[in-house]
């Protein structure tokens, strides 16, 4: 008999385990599209963050540099720029095109040479018209080089977010460079945006 109670104590003092109720687990799926649209608003905040230091260092400049006549506007341009660095010391290439904005806009950029009929030869061999050799390569924080064509296809800068009137986007070769108009200043620079010359560029999936 006190060796059957010793038995059968451990078997007493195991903790009893319930079933898990029955729950669906499974997670939501985001769509695609959700996805690069939230991409594209975090770097709408970070240009908006630039934008608002831009007015602001603006607004502190002397009156003589604000209200300067055309002759004298590259003591404004160079008064700002200036300011804007010195409000920057540390920028380097990424603060804006980070990884994730990096692919959403180079497969935008994709999508829209597709749609627009053309090859990337043919796309960077109309960029790269006005760009002679040997001519400065872009950094951030310092002024875009001087060209003769600074156009962006329109095709492009469709698939791009919209900028304010202080910012523009450039291309040099296949490289596109935020700049701010207003200070000729390098915001920010992301590398191979668009595809090689020698790459037959597919359609990518539609979002």
């Amino acid at each position: 008999m006190l060796a059957t109670l010793i038995l059968q104590a451990p078997l007493l003092l195991l903790p009893i385990i319930q079933p898990a109720p029955s729950v669906d687990c499974q997670l939501d799926v985001v769509p695609a599209f959700v996805l690069e649209e939230r991409v594209i608003v975090s770097f709408n905040d970070r240009v908006e963050h630039y934008v608002r230091i831009h007015r602001r260092l603006e607004r502190w400049l002397p009156p003589e540099l604000l209200f300067a006549d055309a002759e004298d506007m590259s003591a404004a341009v160079d008064a700002l720029h200036a300011a804007i660095v010195e409000s920057r010391p540390n920028a380097r290439a990424g603060a804006f095109f980070t990884p994730v904005v990096a692919d959403v806009l180079s497969k935008r950029l994709d999508r829209a040479i597709v749609d627009s009929g053309y090859t990337a030869a043919e796309v960077l061999a109309a960029i790269n018209v006005g760009y002679l050799p040997g001519m400065p390569e872009p950094e951030v924080n310092g002024r875009f080089p001087a060209v003769r064509d600074v156009k962006v296809w329109p095709a492009l800068l469709a698939a791009l977010p919209q900028l304010p009137q202080e910012l523009q986007y450039r291309f040099v070769d296949r490289d596109l460079v935020l700049v701010d108009v207003h200070a000729d200043l390098v915001v920010d620079i992301l590398k191979e945006a668009l595809p090689a010359a020698s790459v037959q560029v597919s359609q990518p999936a539609v979002y």
